[in-house]
């Protein structure tokens, strides 16, 4: 039942520890992100589904501190790119609103090819990458549109439409080689791996993957990826070869998400939880429930800091002191269906 209405929202402008984290009808996965290279204390962004609204917290704050509403409409991913500017897409509105850092109002509205976008990512260059989902109305095949589309840095200039391969993306993520994973929902699915520049895979990782919908990668470049069946699998460089699956405590697992010291943390739906594991290890180090509902994105701050979106129940985001299973806090004003995790300026 949830596989088809939660997805790993992410990924997400991910590189190597980075997140991914699920959320609505093929909604992509959220960023779970340190934020911008030198904050200390980032702002908390939260992007509300159902309050089509994206909501700003200062450090240790319950309060919004300010709510974006220009430009958002069902919003179901949330990215930073190298020079502060907020990326929302947009599923309602078939956009990618940007903000100049700190602002609200619209800075660019990129349209051109987006459809009920759902997964934002950089390459190395700063491009930007949209996981689109395409048609899902009762005249044309779910998904029978769906493509990534990329547009230069900076820009609303469209580059290019990756069509290859492409069927119902939820989660894309580029590794330290500037090599783009695509995690593809449809049929049984598969993560589809793309060279600089190609719009033809070099590869297609299929060993394990079952209904795909959240991605990370770690420093050596493993991949990670959250499989709806209730499993996440490990490959190595380059997604070639399976390392290894985990399953114990994995339950429809929503979001990942890597720390610094590459510990993993997977949300799980089912379970209600999240657990963490070592760097190389398949069972649970720790399992957090306290303040855990229905999970739906993760994001982690520079102090380590784990963040968690619940919903359904009663929407909340949920803040654990790094390494430790201990509530911190708990906010309640401004969520409403938290799909998208992450901090910035």
């Amino acid at each position: 039942m949830h596989s088809r209405f939660f997805a790993a929202l992410a990924a997400c402008a991910v590189v190597a520890l980075a997140a991914c984290s699920g959320s609505a009808p093929n909604l992509a996965p959220s960023t779970s992100s340190t934020g911008p290279k030198g904050a200390v204390d980032p702002d908390l962004y939260v992007a509300n589904l159902h309050g089509n609204t994206v909501t700003v917290y200062g450090p240790d704050s319950d309060v919004p501190k300010q709510t974006i509403t220009e430009g958002i409409s069902g919003p179901t991913q949330l990215a930073f790119d190298s020079s502060g500017n907020l990326y929302v897409a947009n599923r309602g509105g078939n956009t990618v609103t940007v903000y100049a850092p700190g602002g609200s109002s619209v800075l660019r509205t990129i349209s051109q090819d987006v459809t009920a976008p759902g997964a934002l990512a950089f390459d190395a260059s700063g491009n930007l990458y949209v996981a689109n989902a395409g048609c899902e109305s009762a005249s044309c095949k779910p998904r029978i549109f769906s493509n990534v589309t990329a547009y230069a840095a900076g820009t609303s200039n469209l580059m290019r439409t990756i069509t290859e391969k492409i069927s119902d993306p939820y989660a894309l993520a580029f590794d330290a080689s500037n090599n783009l994973y695509v995690a593809n929902h449809f049929h049984t699915g598969d993560v589809a791996v793309y060279a600089p520049g190609n719009d033809q895979p070099v590869r297609l990782v299929k060993d394990g993957i079952t209904y795909p919908k959240s991605l990370a990668l770690d420093n050596a470049t493993q991949l990670y990826v959250g499989n709806t069946s209730g499993r996440i699998t490990v490959y190595s460089n380059g997604g070639e070869t399976l390392l290894r699956t985990i399953t114990q405590g994995v339950n429809e697992p929503n979001a990942i998400a890597l720390d610094a010291s590459e510990n993993l943390y997977s949300a799980n739906f089912g379970f209600k939880t999240v657990t963490v594991y070592a760097p190389g290890h398949t069972d649970v180090l720790r399992t957090i429930s306290d303040g855990v509902q229905l999970p739906i994105s993760l994001a982690i701050n520079n102090a380590g800091d784990l963040y968690v979106g619940n919903a359904w129940t009663e929407d909340t985001v949920t803040a654990y002191a790094a390494g430790t299973s201990t509530l911190k806090r708990t906010i309640h004003q401004g969520i409403k269906f938290p799909v998208s995790l992450a901090f910035g300026p």
